[in-house]
């Protein structure tokens, strides 16, 4: 079976990524890879394998898991619920600079799953 590589997680962030992918019954390893070493002992970046044809399926349910939301905000048009200001069609207010955009999700854009959703065009 061709397996295909995902991303990489945290030690700490593989259980939830674990737990996701068993509940949805996809087969997976993992590889850790040492990234340094502290007094309290290795860091680890662990790389996510699954099946080439549950790969799609996969990244959605991490991508769903983590908050990570491909629907951008549709342009706005009203009375800012924060200031008040009227906006014609923005995704932002020009006065109090408010967003009107999702929540961001969970993982800050420096994180590997979010760098390997950009780079693949999958975000």
């Amino acid at each position: 079976m061709k397996m295909k590589r995902i991303s990489s997680f945290s030690t700490r962030e593989c259980a939830h990524v674990f737990s996701l992918l068993r509940n949805a019954g996809i087969q997976f390893y993992a590889r850790a890879e040492l990234m340094g070493v502290t007094p309290a002992g290795g860091i680890h970046r662990h790389h996510i394998f699954v099946p080439e044809k549950n790969w799609q399926c996969a990244i959605d349910l991490l991508k769903e898991g983590f908050g990570i939301n491909r629907i951008s905000a549709a342009p706005f048009t009203g009375a800012c619920p924060a200031c008040g200001a009227a906006v014609h069609s923005r995704t932002e207010c020009p006065d109090c600079g408010i967003s009107f955009n999702p929540s961001p999700g969970l993982l800050p854009d420096s994180h590997p799953f979010v760098s390997f959703l950009d780079e693949y065009g999958l975000r």
